[in-house]
């Protein structure tokens, strides 16, 4: 950068070339105003020659740069990069990761040289890399709003040092973007007056700070004329990370407009996280000023600090972090890592108090809290060996999933304030949520020999890929789970049958058909066809909840075992999966747990999911045959109130969208209610008990008195717990388990919370005031044999090439079993498998369409399962045969085709039989597809 020599305008002309020279790369780097930013790699060239950089991004897009010697480039992505360096007549490509500093470097002598691209060693932790594959939903850059300030010395009057400082902090805030995409925006100006016994720079920001206290503006940068730079002197600001002040001298004989903007960029470096450096071309040197123009070889940040400054500015952009006690884990002990390898380089107090300030911690050294299914509610500071799959998860030495008293929920009480509810997401079946945008629909049928049922893509707002990649543009979520779709929210609660346009009208209708952009809607007035670009939210028909809820425990525990689980991150997704359907894995080293990672697949998605664990907020856990109440809509919700107003119902959080707490406990699940209220769920003929808690929310303090009482009805209504007078937040009531009168039969339950106003005591709340309710873990338990048998019947639908078909004996119970599909290391699935002894079965009758050629049957055996044949009959007459093939994964075999064409508008009993010419047990079979297909048989 070119050197200012006077305080005028005429500063922005000496800095014109290199601003363009910045701004070339700048472009360059970040030009798609699609791109979604990860992470990025740093790229130095301490060599004095230039070097050529071709950069090919995951999602394809590529970029050229040129790296002057002793210069360098920060690449942003959100995955590794692959890039080739030049430099003359050598060159190479390699993948570069994320959040790393690398050197090009040449290696060997005159006779035999390369050029390698070397990382810069900085110590063994490694960062987390936000990934969010939605690109049009994230900003490039972050903007910190500044408040400009000047003491009463100033000699100036406002209009004149008003734009002058405004320009400073601008050409500030370009130098520093195009490195770490922060920017400085001044929001305001104003003045202080500062304290004249105060002369040095300490004393002065601490008046500052004292007197002009933070604002709506996050950084204020005090100018003081008051702070003298003595002849031949140099001012060194020591700014520490995100801090809310700055002091700087303002322009005087000893201190001009080049220094002054010098001293800035220096502090603003400091303010994200940058430290001193005796790089001579860094502005991060504090002798920078006086190492002559001549001898820097580049106006640049130092590698190092430009990735510090990045990683902080990834917190910004992606968590919105406002203070150093809210960066995530991973940003901590990564900026922590790399201050140590520079402090054990330089041995500075400033680092130490940098490490400090990593190392404080930011909450309660119990930031887990674990409510056990015996009763204790317990806290501990970490969970341990979570990221080993051959161990078991334990927390303060206790088994998380212990067989006498395992985990009833844990939740993370230092993600509390880092959620942010989703700006478009999917409402599924029983309680789930993803984040994201629908794409498109795609038809049932038969894709890549997969028998698939309709689903949608959806471009997901959270993170559910494996770090290292490939990163996937959609999930795939079947669409008949769907329970609602957001584009943009316009309703609060479900209204089944109704669609919202972003027009502002809305739609009634009875059935939905979807196409590849849309739907087709069924209404009163005909058929209304809408392209999702049209649609605000679609709330689909509603169906039996009960029937949701079978289907999913039928898919993820299909045997009945292990446990059913909850997740919920701090971005908005929900999902449950069970502990058959789980995997866990490190990057890295297994003991961090910020390394850990959970593989999960529930039953409304096509593909597996992965969620840091640092991420996940909340872990509920439960048996198979119960069901947390949270997870159903009401039926039915009223609402009345003394002082008037709606508050609505919260599913799992207070009124005030908070964890639902009393004096003595936390609530893992439930409902926040105000009094008045009044919800009823259908309930299934297979629940036999109900429990739940009733209290007021901990906001209510000693405030608040509700009564509360618990309904069923069959033919009437009869209550079958009343709470006593609840004053105060102090204590929860628990109804105890209560056996359900309508077992086998089905009926209603109503949980209502009354305001009590005429019999609460006379020091209590009037009216409804500070009645804030908890319905705390409200859970339904179902009956063991009806439940069994209730999942026996579901089991068939798991295996989608059975569509149309029966079970040729109905007498023997179809067995399904989970099996792992590793074919892609990174993004296996689940698959269900049926399992058989000796022979199985299944059959079909029909009219053979004219234009039906060929049954095409497809179905594998996993790895290490015997041999046996499949047979394909028409009305008992063997058409086709042949040995069930095995199949480990990749490409499918061939299905074994029958020619259909003697049977052609016949009515037709078709059979498919699997059979063993063993007595063998134990036989499972994958059944990837059963299609009827137009062509004539293929030759085998």
């Amino acid at each position: 950068m070119v050197r200012h020599q006077e305080a005028s305008g005429t500063y922005r002309s000496v800095l014109f070339a290199i601003r363009v020279c910045l701004w070339l790369v700048l472009m360059i780097t970040f030009g798609d105003h699609r791109s979604s930013l990860g992470a990025v790699v740093v790229i130095s060239n301490p060599t004095e020659n230039t070097v050529e950089v071709n950069v090919v991004k995951p999602e394809g897009q590529a970029a050229d740069y040129q790296i002057p010697g002793h210069g360098l480039v920060p690449i942003v992505s959100f995955a590794p990069v692959t890039v080739r360096v030049s430099l003359g007549q050598f060159s190479t490509v390699q993948e570069l990761s994320l959040n790393r500093v690398y050197e090009i470097r040449m290696r060997g002598d005159d006779t035999n040289q390369s050029v390698v691209i070397a990382p810069v060693q900085i110590g063994n932790v490694r960062p987390g890399v936000w990934l969010f594959p939605n690109r049009e939903k994230l900003p490039q850059t972050v903007t910190i709003p500044v408040a400009i300030f000047v003491d009463e010395e100033q000699p100036a009057k406002q209009s004149v040092w008003e734009p002058r400082l405004q320009a400073q902090v601008a050409e500030a805030s370009r130098f520093i973007e195009w490195f770490c995409r922060v920017r400085f925006e001044v929001v305001n100006t104003g003045t202080w007056e500062s304290d004249n016994g105060r002369t040095g720079v300490e004393g002065l920001l601490e008046d500052f700070r004292q007197k002009i206290p933070a604002q709506k503006a996050r950084l204020l940068i005090g100018f003081s004329s008051q702070l003298t730079v003595p002849a031949e002197s140099r001012f060194h600001v020591t700014s520490r990370l995100l801090d809310s002040h700055i002091i700087i001298p303002d322009v005087q004989a000893t201190f001009s407009a080049q220094d002054q903007l010098m001293v800035l960029i220096h502090a603003l470096g400091h303010f994200l996280g940058a430290v001193d450096t005796a790089e001579a071309s860094s502005v991060m040197n504090p002798e920078y000023a006086a190492i002559g123009a001549g001898k820097r070889q580049r106006d640049y940040f130092d590698p190092l600090n430009v990735l510090i400054m990045n990683i902080v500015a990834e917190d910004l952009i992606f968590r919105g972090v406002g203070q150093v006690d809210q960066f995530s884990t991973g940003t901590r002990d990564y900026l922590s890592a790399l201050y140590r390898f520079l402090g054990q380089r330089m041995r500075r107090q400033d680092i130490r108090v940098l490490l400090d300030t990593l190392e404080r911690p930011r909450v309660p050294v119990e930031r887990f809290i674990v409510q056990w299914q015996q009763g204790r509610q317990t806290s501990a500071a970490e969970i341990s060996n979570w990221g080993d799959p051959d161990a078991q998860p334990e927390i303060s030495g206790h088994l998380i999933f212990d067989a006498n008293d395992p985990a009833r929920w844990i939740f993370d009480s230092s993600l509390q304030d880092q959620t942010s509810p989703p700006d478009a997401w999917i409402e599924l079946g029983a309680g789930d949520r993803l984040p994201g945008r629908v794409q498109r629909a795609i038809a049932a049928g038969v894709v890549e020999k997969e028998q698939l049922p309709t689903h949608l893509e959806v471009v997901p707002y959270t993170r559910v890929d494996w770090p290292d990649g490939p990163s996937r543009q959609t999930i795939r979520v079947i669409a008949s789970h769907v329970k609602r779709i957001v584009w943009q929210p316009v309703v609060g609660e479900l209204r089944p049958g109704q669609a919202f346009l972003r027009d502002g009208t809305s739609i009634s209708y009875r059935l939905a058909q979807w196409t590849a952009d849309g739907v087709r809607l069924l209404t009163n007035d005909g058929i209304r066809a809408l392209a999702f670009a049209d649609l605000a939210e679609l709330h689909l028909p509603a169906v039996d909840p009960w029937e949701e809820v079978l289907s999913q425990r039928a898919g993820l525990a299909p045997e009945g075992k292990g446990t059913i689980m909850q997740l919920e991150t701090i971005d908005g997704l929900i999902v449950t999966t069970s502990s058959e359907r789980c995997l866990v894995r490190s990057r890295g080293d297994k003991n961090l747990p910020e390394n850990w990672y959970h593989f999960v697949q529930p039953m409304w998605s096509l593909d597996g999911l992965w969620i840091p664990h640092r991420s996940v907020i909340w872990r509920r856990f439960f048996a198979n045959r119960e069901v947390p109440l949270s997870v159903l809509s009401p039926k039915v919700y009223r609402e009345t109130s003394t002082l008037g107003g709606k508050w609505g119902y919260h599913v799992n959080r207070n009124l005030k969208d908070g964890v639902m707490t009393t004096e003595s406990r936390v609530f893992g699940w439930g409902f926040g209610v105000p009094s008045g209220s009044e919800m009823v769920f259908p309930l299934s003929p297979l629940a036999n008990a109900f429990r739940t808690n009733i209290g007021l929310d901990k906001l209510a303090d000693d405030g608040g008195c509700i009564r509360a009482v618990v309904s069923v009805v069959d033919q009437t209504e009869h209550a079958i717990y009343e709470s006593p007078l609840i004053v105060g937040s102090a204590q929860a009531f628990d109804t105890g388990p209560v056996f359900l009168p309508t077992e086998g039969q089905g009926g209603q339950l109503i949980l209502r919370v009354d305001e009590a106003h005429e019999n609460r005591p006379p020091a209590a709340d009037p009216w409804n005031v500070r009645d804030l309710a908890n319905w705390g873990e409200p859970l339904l338990t179902f009956d063991h044999t009806m439940f069994t048998n209730a999942l026996q019947q579901k089991k068939s639908q798991l295996i989608w090439a059975w569509q149309d078909w029966q079970m040729h004996d109905d007498h023997t119970p179809v067995r399904i079993v989970q099996d792992l599909d590793q074919t892609s290391a990174n993004y296996p699935t689940f698959r269900w498998v049926q399992e058989f002894d000796t022979q199985f079965a299944i059959e079909q009758t029909l009219t053979i369409p004219d234009q039906v050629k060929t049954l095409a049957v497809l179905v594998s055996r996993p790895r290490g399962v015997p041999h046996y044949r499949a047979e394909i009959f028409a009305n008992d007459q063997l058409l086709a045969s042949g040995d069930v093939p095995e199949w480990g994964g990749w490409n499918l075999p061939s299905p074994i085709e029958a020619d259909l064409s003697k049977f052609v508008n016949q009515k037709t009993r078709l059979r498919v039989l699997l059979r063993s010419e063993n007595a063998t047990r134990g036989l499972k079979a994958d059944w990837h597809s059963i299609q009827f297909v137009k062509d004539a048989p293929s030759n085998p």
